[in-house]
Formats: structure tokens, C-alpha cells, sequence
């Protein structure tokens, strides 16, 4: 799903039968957009991709944890060129990526 209004953190907590204490999701951090709730960090740059018009080297996967932290890895995040890691590595992609997550979710 993505995002469209302001959501609590922990309401992505509830009931997540998929990933127990962790939450996947991916982010646009050029359209300010973010997508939770899938077994694949693949299948949420996808649905960004088709329902947004995302660009794929805009799209960066995360994992929530329910204590507000974000985890930087997702084999999404290997970008020829961009990123040669699963994790973001430059910290001010990170910043990015923080922006959009704290811009929504409260």
C-alpha cells in the first residue's frame, strides 16, 4: 500500500503477520512517496513504479522496526553506478530517505 495520509507508526505494527517486528517498505524520495506491506522490497518498488510513475533509481528499500529506527537494506538498493550495496551508504541519501519516512508516518 502506499501511503496517502499522515500514519502512526505502530498501526503498521498491527496485525503484520509477514515480517513480525519488522516492516518493509520503499521509498521515493524524489516524489516524497513511501509503500509498506509486502513480502518484497521488489513488489513494493513495482507498485510505486506502476501507480506513481516512480523512477527505479529513486526507489530505496527500508525495513521499520517498531522503535522508530530504520534499516537501510534491500537488495533493491544495489544500483549500478548509484549504489553498490544493499545498504544506502551515503548518508545524505539517508537524510533523504528519513525525510520522507518521518513526513509521514508520526
Amino acid at each position: 500500500m502506499i501511503i496517502d495520509s499522515k500514519t502512526d507508526w505502530e498501526f503498521l505494527f498491527e496485525g503484520n503477520i509477514i515480517h513480525g517486528d519488522m516492516v518493509k517498505a520503499v521509498v521515493d524520495i524524489e516524489q516524497g512517496l513511501i509503500a509498506v506491506e509486502a513480502e518484497w522490497h521488489s513488489e513494493l518498488m513495482t507498485l510505486l513504479i506502476e501507480e506513481s510513475g516512480s523512477n527505479g533509481n529513486d526507489t530505496w528499500g527500508i525495513n521499520l522496526h517498531p522503535n522508530k529506527t530504520i534499516e537501510y537494506n534491500s537488495l533493491i538498493n544495489i544500483k549500478p553506478g548509484l549504489n553498490r550495496s544493499m545498504d544506502i551508504e551515503d548518508e545524505g541519501l539517508q537524510e533523504k530517505v528519513n525525510k520522507v519516512v518521518y513526513s509521514w508516518l508520526i
